[in-house]
């Protein structure tokens, strides 16, 4: 299962392949860089990286410094997207600062399904629509649907409707 709740990563794993593609971005990247980066000892990040390898979602080249594989590239996607979807609802709903709801997004990820993805994809959506509209909000609610076979995309993130459908029916 590609969205939320993946059973294959802790959320360290995660923090683990999230960090080494923000360090990969800037450049080569080694354990000791991602030790320092995340201020724990290197033993620690030894041990986390080689379980990583093992799973096959990073690898190390002759060199040593570490990659995302398409796997691990593939498996982080939705996870980062998921975050996004919560980070946004804690940003522009609770009015939690930009940090903050990162923070919060990625804690709450771990815990998704797919339904409550689509449906907080379906909610953002609906705020942004009424956003400067005297409305009932019920009303309105109640008829706010996503649009698969029209392929409308959520405003706030990368997932499309009807793939985000298409997957839960693969599931």
């Amino acid at each position: 299962m590609l969205m939320g709740n993946n059973k294959n990563l802790t959320p360290v794993a995660t923090k683990y392949l999230q960090v080494i593609e923000a360090l990969a971005q800037q450049g080569s990247v080694r354990q000791v860089d991602v030790a320092k980066y995340l201020k724990v000892r290197p033993s620690t990040c030894f041990e986390s990286v080689l379980r990583l390898m093992q799973k096959g979602y990073i690898k190390e080249d002759q060199n040593k410094f570490l990659w995302l594989t398409p796997l691990g590239t593939q498996t982080l996607t939705p996870i980062k997207q998921n975050q996004y979807i919560f980070a946004f609802f804690f940003r522009e709903v609770l009015g939690r600062c930009c940090e903050d709801s990162r923070a919060i997004g990625a804690q709450i990820e771990p815990i998704l399904d797919l339904d409550t993805t689509l449906e907080m994809c379906r909610f953002n959506n609906f705020l942004d629509h009424i956003k400067n509209k005297k409305v009932d909000f019920w009303a309105e609610w109640k008829n706010f649907q996503l649009n698969p076979e029209a392929d409308e995309s959520c405003q706030g993130c990368a997932h499309k409707a009807h793939c985000m459908k298409l997957r839960k029916s693969q599931l």
